[in-house]
């Protein structure tokens, strides 16, 4: 992972372990599959089979979130997803 990519690894983290309630977030820029998989918790193959299946947005929850995960675009052979999330309560 590059610079760039840690730094909004890093931020999705800190927003998922906020203890404050906030409304829905999103992640400002799409994400290549690799990262967007992590942040949600589950396998690239799954994210890119629910995409394939036509079952998006793939929606999960992840210590104490909901996660929705939606494909933004393809680009030079690589996906991109737009993540939303919300605290559950």
């Amino acid at each position: 992972m590059n610079t760039h990519q840690l730094t909004l690894l890093d931020h999705a983290t800190a927003l998922l372990s906020s203890r404050t309630p906030q409304p829905v977030h999103t992640i400002p820029v799409p994400l290549p599959t690799s990262i967007a998989a992590d942040i949600a918790k589950v396998s690239p193959t799954t994210l890119s089979r629910a995409k394939t299946m036509n079952r998006l947005p793939y929606k999960c929850s992840s210590d104490g979130w909901d996660i929705e995960v939606q494909f933004a675009y393809h680009h030079a052979g690589k996906d991109y997803w737009k993540i939303c999330f919300s605290q559950v309560g």
